[in-house]
């Protein structure tokens, strides 16, 4: 199921997401995967509609108490002030960036309906691009070149051979 939550007039309303690349599946390293596992049976609540981050004392967590109860206090103990929820999501786009992620990639993951729209957001981090994928096309490059003291086989002599071979595999003809 695909929802969120919204508050609209001080009530938790779930709706569909905003578009339809809102709707996905995101793959996360496996240290996150165990940490939110971690999390989940410590704190999520039970069975297949249970949440995965609920408030204390069950249901919906009011944003507000949230930033002023856990966050701030979180983000100023750990010296990273000032930090917003949302600017985690930045920092995971830059992080994906800077491990390769193509631009297709990084736009499915952050659920935008179009490329265009993450390289207009994120673009910028991006700069130097252009001498990494020169060097990779070197690479693949040099790779392809084959050695001096690599075997030479002309072309004629492989049609040849090949030739030689598929007669006397029919049995029509000599194998020198």
């Amino acid at each position: 199921m695909v929802e969120q939550v919204q508050r609209i007039g001080g009530e938790h309303v779930v709706l569909p997401p905003k578009s339809s690349a809102g709707r996905r599946s995101v793959a996360v390293p496996g240290v996150v995967a165990t940490a939110l596992q971690e999390h989940v049976a410590s704190y999520g609540e039970p069975g297949p509609e249970g949440l995965l981050f609920p408030a204390p004392e069950g249901g919906f967590l009011r944003p507000e108490n949230f930033r002023t109860r856990v966050w701030l206090p979180a983000v100023q103990g750990a010296g990273v002030a000032p930090l917003r929820v949302h600017d985690l999501r930045h920092t995971c786009a830059s992080l994906a960036i800077a491990a390769g992620a193509d631009v297709t990639v990084l736009q499915r993951m952050l659920g935008h309906a179009s490329a265009a729209l993450t390289l207009d957001r994120y673009g910028h981090l991006m700069p130097g691009q252009e001498r990494s994928v020169a060097d990779r096309l070197d690479e693949m490059a040099r790779r392809a070149i084959p050695s001096p003291d690599a075997p030479v086989t002309s072309i004629k002599r492989e049609r040849l051979t090949h030739a030689r071979v598929d007669r006397a595999a029919s049995g029509r003809g000599d194998t020198t």
